[in-house]
């Protein structure tokens, strides 16, 4: 009886390095370009903008001249703090009552 040879393929470890390695260099030049242009909050919505949902809310709170709405209807006034009213959008109220 013959003995027989048992062969293990050869794995090629260079490559997933280098394709690790590639991405990690163009993520860095895009978080340099992000840092360069810092946030900017949103400006106000005009009036015609104002979608009905959130003309509702602010037809109930006219004593507020400006108003934080989310996209759940959630409000929050302009002192609440921007991690709390998350993504809210800024609107002023057509309702105020000076």
């Amino acid at each position: 009886m013959a003995k027989t040879q048992t062969t293990i393929p050869e794995t090629d470890t260079a490559q997933p390095d280098a394709t690790v390695a590639a991405p990690t260099t163009t993520t860095g030049e895009k978080d340099t370009a992000t840092e360069k242009s810092p946030k900017k909050e949103q400006a106000p919505k005009a009036a015609a903008e104002i979608p009905a949902a959130a003309l509702a809310i602010l037809g109930k709170f006219p004593d507020y001249k400006e108003l934080y709405i989310d996209a759940d209807g959630s409000m929050y006034t302009p002192q609440t703090a921007p991690t709390i009213r998350g993504k809210a959008i800024l609107y002023k109220n057509p309702y105020y009552k000076s």
